[in-house]
């Protein structure tokens, strides 16, 4: 739909003036709020330094100035206590024990940072990638004890390179960040953690990740670390080189390379005490003090469900001065974009002069940039009850169109034109949410992506305030317009802003949160997160009759079965009946390693008229599926075709002739 018909449509929907709101979202505000953020006096806004209170006292005097209330106990600001302390790196270190012998580690083949100095002792077990679903049957540490011990485990999570992985296919579920896996071995009673990069990735570790953005290592040296000073984390993380940590697995019997592919062939754990080594962690800080920023929060009161809560959220803090550079970042587009969005939201809500049903927070944390940790210290210590907040537009840099860069080479496809582009991040977690922002797009016209939610290298949904929401099961997606070579750069600037793409988002967003807060049915949280890009359909090779059983408390309506009579009979139970009995629509579209015009038709008909209902689309080989999907994708809903057979791709296509003959199809070269 052509933007500039935008002002003229649903003027009033429930009494809501959408011109007049729109007004607030205006270029002129956005580039004028956001030169102040990042001119020179704000100083790059680095958490707990000059630059950043200032921000916040402006924060502040927009929020007054919008006519929110102050949401917090009588204020705008909730106080975000932290600890700010520097870790001796020559003195803290690891020392392991094999037998009576000795060996000592330092950084960076063993990174240690804690807040609290000390000396923590202890056996190590290995306990494969240290994680507890028990949504998902999966269990690292079932039956194992590790109390009083000090665990080893691997980065990330099984079968990131399966898409029909149960752990969200080839995307990354919330247990594969290092947050959950810590607090996981904490709940299980050990004393620490040792992380190692998983053996078998086909993707940079967690540190090489790092150290592909220009300057990360003298940005990290020069700074203290910061955590909160009651973080609900009470062990300390040690990052491990992974041939120490492929060293000490081997007390196993059996190579850490074996026992990432057993777990992934069969998700069984491989959990071990290694037998005779202990560790030895010693923690010396150089400076200890603790501190506090803030949390700026505002509230527009809702009507008949004010109890309820949609929370509209930002990051104010940045990266600070440059000194090696005689300049500072002034982080134009992280996050000074997100935070005027959210000040011009407040503004048009306000100014609409319409109460919406449910409750509107506005809440720009603190201190992302130093572990996103104003939202989880709000997600631990929350100002509206968490079970009656209902969802979360979180923005996280939605001012730039996203290039190829240092960080993202080699391990995502960037379009060629990004210009009328936004990301989604997380949507696997709360399908409807997605759902709401597809059909609020109908007004916009932007192009949504959700390429993050299938790829696991660049630990993307780990890395914004939208995170700490999900891990207390709330539908929360973070808004991102995606990365370029100025992320963390002193060249990230106002005058690379795309201020017309960036005043669609916030329409978009307005839009969205004004479904959300009125809706009779606000979005889910679904912790089971296999699923395709459209949010309606979820891929599968074969199901078992528990899966059928388990997708119909999904919401799927309708199963789509690729497989021919020859390959069903092999399966063991009747799939039909199975389905039918699960309450679901059963249709068998069969064809074998290419399929025909029609029966590509045949398909799209079933894919579209099941309607509001969710669709398990599958066949044995996830082939046919990805085929089909890149097919659909493209021809039935406008997906650019590269981008389609990325899906396509993702969903299982691995095949050279079907991915030739669906490439042929889209009018693309071989």
């Amino acid at each position: 739909m052509r933007p500039f018909l935008l002002p003229l449509l649903c003027l009033c929907a429930a009494g809501q003036n959408y011109e007049k709101a729109f007004a607030e979202l205006s270029e002129t505000r956005l580039r004028a709020d956001l030169t102040f953020l990042t001119s020179e006096p704000l100083q790059g806004r680095l958490s707990l330094e000059r630059g950043s209170e200032v921000s916040i006292q402006w924060l502040v005097s927009e929020f007054t100035k919008a006519g929110l209330k102050p949401a917090a106990n009588g204020s705008f600001l909730q106080s975000v206590p932290l600890t700010d302390f520097r870790v001796d790196r020559e003195k803290s270190g690891l020392t392991i024990t094999r037998n009576g012998v000795a060996k000592s580690y330092r950084s960076p083949e063993a990174g240690v940072s804690f807040p609290k100095p000390g000396r923590i002792k202890g056996p190590i077990v290995f306990a494969g990638f240290g994680i507890t679903a028990p949504e998902l049957n999966y269990d690292d540490y079932a039956g194992l004890d590790v109390k009083g011990k000090v665990v080893l485990i691997f980065d990330h999570e099984p079968q990131e390179s399966d898409p029909n992985s149960i752990f969200s296919g080839k995307g990354n579920t919330r247990y594969a960040g290092t947050y959950v896996k810590v607090l996981t071995a904490q709940q299980h009673g050990a004393v620490a953690v040792l992380l190692m990069p998983e053996p078998n990735r086909n993707h940079p570790s967690n540190e090489e990740r790092r150290a592909r953005i220009p300057g990360s290592a003298q940005r990290n040296a020069r700074l203290p670390q910061q955590t909160l000073e009651n973080s609900s984390l009470q062990i300390p993380l040690i990052t491990i080189a992974e041939a120490l940590g492929k060293d000490l697995v081997a007390a196993t019997g059996q190579t850490a390379n074996a026992i990432h592919t057993a777990i992934d062939r069969d998700l069984k754990p491989r959990s071990a005490l290694l037998p005779g080594i202990t560790a030895d962690i010693d923690i010396v800080n150089t400076q200890t003090k603790l501190a506090e920023t803030f949390n700026v929060v505002g509230l527009l009161e809702g009507s008949d469900l004010k109890d309820e809560t949609i929370i509209i959220s930002a990051h104010h803090d940045h990266d600070g001065p440059a000194f090696n550079l005689g300049a500072q970042f002034p982080g134009a587009d992280d996050n000074g974009s997100g935070t005027v969005g959210v000040v011009a939201l407040a503004h048009a809500f306000m100014k609409a002069g319409v109460k919406p049903r449910r409750s509107i927070l506005f809440a720009i944390f603190g201190a992302e940039e130093r572990g996103l940790l104003g939202s989880y210290h709000y997600a631990d210590h929350p100002l509206r009850p968490l079970a009656g907040t209902k969802a979360v537009i979180n923005f996280d840099m939605i001012g730039r169109d996203e290039k190829p860069s240092t960080q993202t080479d080699g391990l995502i496809t960037i379009a060629p034109d990004t210009s009328n582009e936004m990301n989604l991040v997380g949507a696997y977690y709360s399908p409807d949410y997605a759902k709401a922002v597809e059909k609020a797009n109908e007004f916009v016209g932007l192009r949504l992506n959700n390429k993050w939610d299938m790829e696991p290298a660049l630990n993307v949904f780990f890395r914004s305030d939208q995170y700490p929401f999900v891990l207390k099961d709330i539908p929360a997606l973070w808004w991102f317009t995606g990365f370029h070579p100025d992320y963390h750069q002193v060249t990230d600037s106002v005058e690379l802003i795309n201020f017309p793409k960036m005043g669609k988002i916030l329409q978009l967003a307005y839009r969205t949160t004004w479904d959300f807060a009125n809706t009779a049915t606000p979005p889910r949280f679904v912790s089971v997160t296999k699923g395709a890009p459209d949010a309606r359909v979820y891929f599968l090779g074969q199901p078992s009759q528990a899966d059928l059983s388990n997708y119909a408390k999904l919401g799927v309506k309708t199963v789509i079965n690729l497989r021919t009579a020859a390959e069903m009979e092999k399966v063991g139970f009747d799939e039909a009946a199975a389905a039918k009995a699960a309450g679901m629509n059963y249709v068998n579209v069969p064809f074998q390693t290419i399929p025909t015009d029609g029966e590509l038709a045949k398909i799209y008909a079933e894919l579209d008229k099941s309607g509001e209902g969710k669709i398990l689309l599958h066949c044995g080989s996830s082939n046919r599926v990805g085929g089909v999907w890149a097919a659909y994708r493209a021809t039935q809903k406008g997906v650019a075709p590269e981008e389609a057979m990325n899906e396509g791709k993702a969903a299982g296509l691995k095949n050279p002739a079907l991915e030739k003959a669906i490439r042929e199809k889209l009018g693309l070269k071989p």
